[in-house]
């Protein structure tokens, strides 16, 4: 997927987004905890549903579509993980 596809995708999943991240975002954004958090922010070839730069820290919130991509968030989890991030 080029950089291209990755920021339009970003975009349309900002729009789109679950019951589950538009509770969460509504907690962490505007540095709420003192951190600054990004959505739907790519990583290389992945879009994590939250990012914070500052503390090297991924948040991804599983839900129904999880479910049936359990290898794909494996896979994504260790990628994140050898580049330092928490997740």
């Amino acid at each position: 997927m080029s950089k291209f596809d990755l920021m339009n995708k970003a975009r349309y999943l900002r729009k789109e987004e679950t019951k589950a991240e538009k509770i969460l975002w509504r907690e962490i954004r505007n540095r709420k905890l003192g951190i600054k958090f990004r959505r739907q922010h790519s990583i290389d070839k992945f879009i994590l549903d939250f990012y914070a730069p500052e503390i090297n820290l991924a948040i991804e919130l599983d839900g129904s579509i999880h479910k049936e991509n359990k290898e794909y968030d494996n896979l994504r989890t260790e990628y994140l993980k050898s580049k330092n991030l928490k997740v």
